[in-house]
């Protein structure tokens, strides 16, 4: 079985005499080959691309600053292992990864500072876990959930962990209620942990 998988979001806002400032920018795309072999645990291959579109800031009052851009960081995995459906509701994957991080001008994100040189380029080897959760609590409430955790075995003390979980609420044929929660420990990308939450309402409608 081989499945792609696609998640671009972008946002801004505008806070009093504030600029607008980009809220939300992801770009990511995920595909998957799983051999169906009738086993318990049955083999896979995946590689994912993870970055932003357009270009990145931190503030410091009135001052901003560039911290990134399209592509500069890209974050590239490729691994292989095996797959396992563990219920109906959760399928979960772990298996040898190849990490490459590439940048651009910002290259804080793949430097090594222990040489003289600049790297635009990082390479990491390490183990990948990934577990999808697909969980119905109700008729009209859906939980999604997607743990993803990275462990360098150069640097094991740099793995990432990132949960990207939302409550799905159907309030009538045509109108959600989404509530997400973004979680993000990368020190590649920041020393701090990062939390996102958001609540927006959302209208499906099929034309067929």
């Amino acid at each position: 079985m081989w499945a792609t998988s696609y998640k671009f979001a972008f946002g801004q806002n505008k806070l009093g005499d504030q600029d607008i400032r980009k809220t939300v920018d992801r770009v990511e795309v995920e595909t998957a080959m799983t051999l169906k072999l009738g086993y318990i645990v049955e083999p896979y291959l995946k590689a994912t691309l993870k970055t932003q579109a357009f270009r990145g800031h931190v503030y410091d009052g009135d001052t901003k600053t560039a911290v990134s851009d399209l592509f500069d960081p890209a974050y590239l995995t490729q691994s292989a292992g095996a797959a396992l459906q563990v219920s109906e509701q959760v399928a979960t994957r772990f298996g040898a990864a190849l990490r490459q991080i590439m940048t651009r001008d910002f290259n804080g994100y793949s430097d090594d500072e222990s040489t003289a040189s600049i790297e635009e380029l990082r390479w990491d080897g390490g183990v990948e876990s990934v577990t999808d959760v697909n969980w119905p609590l109700a008729d009209n409430i859906l939980l999604t959930s997607k743990l993803e955790i990275f462990v360098p075995l150069n640097e094991p003390g740099d793995r990432s962990l990132s949960n990207d979980a939302t409550l799905t609420v159907k309030l009538s044929d045509h109108i959600n209620l989404n509530v997400n929660l973004l979680l993000i420990d990368d020190p590649t990308a920041s020393d701090d942990l990062q939390l996102k939450q958001t609540t927006a309402f959302g209208v499906s409608y099929s034309l067929f």
